[in-house]
């Protein structure tokens, strides 16, 4: 996986997050460490307190490319997503 997309992030079948961005590894490594520094705003998300109780690598992810999309364009997908799976 590289470069910009949405993707989704499911555990037993079940979709539990749908995101965007212009450079999924980027945000893999951002998803990974949010999950573990309480410093961080994020740290306390429902998300990522659920890739606590799970081990991350457990998860499934499936990435969509968009290559040519930009940010907007990626939000668009991404809620397109949402409104599929998280309605």
């Amino acid at each position: 996986m590289e470069g910009a997309g949405v993707y989704i992030y499911w555990y037993n079948d079940d979709c539990m997050y749908v995101g965007s961005t212009t450079d999924i590894k980027t945000r893999q490594i951002q998803h990974k460490s949010d999950r573990t520094n309480f410093t961080r705003t994020q740290y306390n998300y429902p998300i990522y307190k659920a890739w606590r109780t799970v081990e991350y690598e457990e998860w499934e992810i499936e990435f969509i490319p968009f290559p040519e999309y930009d940010k907007n364009e990626l939000e668009i997908e991404e809620q397109n997503l949402m409104d599929v799976y998280q309605p």
